[in-house]
């Protein structure tokens, strides 16, 4: 079994920001506060396209070496035992 970690809520929420998204840049608000900052709005959809497509892609700036667990430890819960791990 799969599993889809966004559900359909989240999803339509994401597909109504897009429509806005793209309705402000059919009337010219996003284009004028690109215009602002000195982007010319001809590049406004490819760039937001590509900063879309570009936030999928991670990479690792800094990576922390794995720690050993030092003990594990046993306890009896109504019977039953259980090892809980103490770092």
């Amino acid at each position: 079994m799969h599993y889809f970690p966004l559900t359909v809520t989240l999803i339509w929420f994401f597909f109504f920001l897009f429509a806005f998204l793209v309705a402000f840049m059919e009337i010219g608000v996003l284009g004028y506060a690109y215009q602002l900052i000195g982007i010319n709005r001809r590049y406004l959809f490819s760039l937001l396209l590509l900063s879309l497509l570009g936030s999928y892609i991670n990479i690792p700036v800094f990576s922390l070496p794995p720690e050993q667990l030092v003990t594990d430890r046993y306890v009896d819960f109504f019977g039953i035992r259980h090892m809980i791990p103490v770092v």
